[in-house]
C-alpha cells in the first residue's frame, strides 16, 4: 500500500527508507490476510485477565480500612467541649511542649 504525496517542498526520501516501507506494507497486508482467514476459521471470544500483586492488594485494603473512617471524630468533639463548658478541660503544659517539639522536630531534616 503506496502512499504518494503530492505539493510537498523537498527531495524525496532515501532509498533505504522507500525499501523499508515496502517491506513493511507487505508484511501488513499479509498479516491482515492472515488474521481474516484465522478469524473466519475461529471466532472463540478473547478473554483479559489481570493479575493484582500481594502489595497492591494490601494498599487496596490499607485505602478501604481509610475510607471507613469519619473525617472528624464527633463523640471527641463533643466530649471536650462539655468538658471546656463546665470547665473540667486541664492543659498540661508539660504535654503541649512535647508535641510542639516533635513537631518542630518533623521540620528540620
Amino acid at each position: 500500500m503506496a502512499v504518494e504525496i503530492t505539493g510537498v517542498p523537498g527531495a524525496p526520501l532515501p532509498n533505504h527508507q522507500t525499501a523499508k516501507t515496502d517491506t513493511h506494507n507487505a508484511g501488513v497486508v499479509g498479516l491482515k490476510s492472515r488474521l481474516s482467514s484465522d478469524n473466519a476459521a475461529t471466532s472463540a471470544p478473547s478473554t483479559d485477565s489481570v493479575t493484582i500483586s500481594p502489595q497492591a492488594e494490601r494498599l487496596r485494603l490499607i485505602e478501604t480500612t481509610v475510607n471507613a473512617q469519619p473525617d472528624v471524630d464527633d463523640a471527641r468533639i463533643e466530649s471536650l467541649k462539655s468538658a471546656i463548658d463546665a470547665g473540667n478541660y486541664d492543659i498540661d503544659p508539660q504535654r503541649v511542649a512535647e508535641k510542639l517539639i516533635e513537631l518542630e522536630s518533623q521540620f528540620v531534616a
